[in-house]
């Protein structure tokens, strides 16, 4: 090579052509694969083609090698290269005097074994092999995705910039300082020592994250910012026996969402240790409590509890037997707290067991206190509640009426004022639980006089044999939500039966009714918000049954009706 050098540089015309060669040569990523010819130093030149020592720009590849080959062990303190390849069967062994870091991706299909050697990822860990982290130190900066991750006493470190993927994997230590979108769980992993949270949320993606083995190992949880979001998933601890002190990390569920705070502390003395864990479900809904109730409130005297936040915290437990226990919610962003010492906690439609405790924090971060829970009753969903009248929802709803009159519905509402009101959406549904939207009517914005609305539901061609229920969703500007109170109308109009059975069903459904004189019916299946989903022409005379198919259908709820020249027959089909 340096003999063609020598002879371009001296030929006239071509330095620009050497120039651009030398270039190449520099800049170009080399692929180097170890073959182990000498021994298994990684050091040593003689095991590698091409025979040199890979550097920042080399590509590593470690092939599988037959019988009387040596794989290669780490024996330098400072590796670096651009890409690592470990072939299946094939292995790469560390020593705790050595350290590497990959710039680019590793594709580990065969096995890695740190042996106490510092390792940095930069790139994605990927692969159907195993990383064997022993005793190191291992930063990753994307992707940890490969098949198998095997721990003893390591801490892995995940650092990077942009949305990390991690699988289910056993950590002894792990520690995210991630600086970007955070990680996304993609499996169910398990933190045996410390879990530590120094920046990045966790996104939980409908996976349980676990800290703690036991008794032996509860777990340790150092957290510094960052949150574990998404209404999907949980977070699972396990508590022994030691006391563990109302806000302190020992009883912390660092929930929330990617903004918002929503931990959840618990104090307790368990007789027996166990597990709880803990999902965050967030929600802009708002809603009264039905019946409303009342409880003692300290200093407060008695309060008032009539509408709850839509958020709730929902936990489970497993083994632990304890009494005495305290609980405590954040409420950090969420809208409508004027007074936080007016809030409590409720269950979804009643007190929430044991007793109220003064709250803490502030409007901006609001905590709700209950004190004097079993473990047993940590098996709920909770709520923040209030007095409306205190902390009250962003429209206050003077009146709500529902009226049939000739074959429409007069549905009429009157606000005493609002806060940053967009508008309504008019409800309707056939069974007062599966609800579709039928109309929206703009709001007021912000107001404090009394303000007049109406709607009319001319029913599209809809005469349902029965109850028909209206709701009002009050909708801010900033998409946070409430729903009314539930408001229905009886239709006497109907003059004739028609029956279905079964009903419920999983497919056919068979209906049966009496026909006049050969009269001619327009059959017709509507969904809630009255679209058309199939129409025929039927006659006949006297009693008439006719099999309706709905294998098809998706789960809910249907309308079927009947229309002739003197009558309308409807029936509610459900779906599952």
């Amino acid at each position: 090579m340096k003999t063609l050098i020598q002879h371009i540089l001296r030929t006239p015309g071509v330095i620009i052509c050497a120039i651009f060669f030398s270039l190449m040569i520099n800049t170009s990523n080399a692929a180097t694969t170890w073959v182990g010819g000498v021994n298994a130093s990684w050091s040593n030149n003689l095991n590698w083609n091409p025979q040199f020592v890979p550097g920042p720009t080399d590509d590593v590849v470690i092939p599988f090698l037959s019988s009387g080959f040596s794989y290669p062990v780490m024996d330098e303190s400072n590796i670096n290269i651009n890409s690592l390849s470990i072939a299946s069967l094939a292995q790469l062994w560390g020593t705790p005097s050595a350290s590497i870091k990959i710039a680019g991706d590793a594709v580990i299909s065969g096995r890695m074994t740190t042996n106490g050697a510092s390792a940095v990822f930069m790139g994605d860990v990927t692969g159907a092999g195993t990383l064997d982290g022993g005793n190191s130190i291992i930063y990753i900066a994307g992707d940890m995705m490969l098949t198998a991750y095997v721990d003893s006493v390591s801490t892995v470190i995940l650092n990077g910039s942009g949305i990390q993927k991690l699988r289910a994997y056993t950590f002894y230590n792990l520690t995210i300082s991630n600086t970007g979108d955070g990680i996304i769980l993609i499996g169910g992993p398990t933190v045996t020592n410390q879990l530590t949270m120094n920046s990045g949320n966790i996104a939980l993606n409908n996976q349980q994250l676990t800290l703690g083995a036991g008794i032996t190992m509860p777990g340790t949880l150092v957290w510094n910012s960052g949150f574990m979001t998404g209404s999907f998933g949980s977070f699972r601890r396990w508590f022994s026996t030691a006391y563990v002190p109302m806000g302190s990390m020992a009883g912390l569920f660092p929930m929330g969402t990617n903004v918002f705070n929503r931990s959840l502390w618990i104090s307790s003395t368990p007789t027996i240790g166990g597990w709880i864990a803990l999902s965050h479900v967030d929600s802009n809904a708002r809603s009264f409590i039905n019946p409303p109730f009342t409880e003692a409130a300290g200093a407060l005297g008695t309060m008032l509890v009539n509408v709850r936040y839509g958020t709730k915290w929902v936990m489970t437990t497993d083994s632990i037997i304890a009494s005495g226990l305290a609980l405590r919610i954040e409420g950090n962003g969420i809208p409508g707290i004027n007074d936080y010492n007016r809030l409590t906690m409720s269950l979804a439609n009643s007190a929430a067991p044991g007793m109220f405790a003064t709250a803490t924090g502030s409007n901006a971060n609001p905590q709700a206190n209950r004190v004097f829970l079993t473990a047993s009753n940590l098996n709920n969903a909770f709520y923040l509640a209030s007095d409306s009248s205190i902390n009250p929802l962003p429209v206050t709803l003077m009146s709500f009426v529902a009226a049939y009159r000739d074959g429409m519905v007069n549905l009429d509402w009157k606000t005493a004022s609002e806060i940053n009101n967009s508008h309504f959406d008019v409800e309707r549904s056939a069974d007062g639980h599966n609800w579709a939207v039928i109309g929206t009517v703009d709001g007021h914005g912000t107001s404090n006089v009394v303000n007049n609305y109406a709607f009319v539901d001319g029913l599209s061609g809809i005469v349902p044999a029965g109850p028909i229920f209206y709701r009002l969703k009050q909708v801010d500007f900033n998409g946070a939500y409430e729903y009314s109170e539930i408001r229905s109308i009886n239709n006497n109009a109907v003059s004739a039966t028609l029956d279905a059975y079964p009903n419920p069903t999983m497919n056919l459904v068979t209906l049966s009714w009496m026909a006049g004189n050969y009269e001619n019916i327009d059959f017709r299946v509507l969904d809630l918000s009255g679209h058309e989903i199939l129409k025929e022409k039927l006659t006949g005379n006297g009693p008439m049954t006719k099999q309706l198919d709905l294998t098809d259908y998706k789960p809910g709820t249907y309308l079927v009706q009947m229309v002739s020249s003197d009558k309308t027959m409807s029936q509610v089909i459900y779906k599952r």
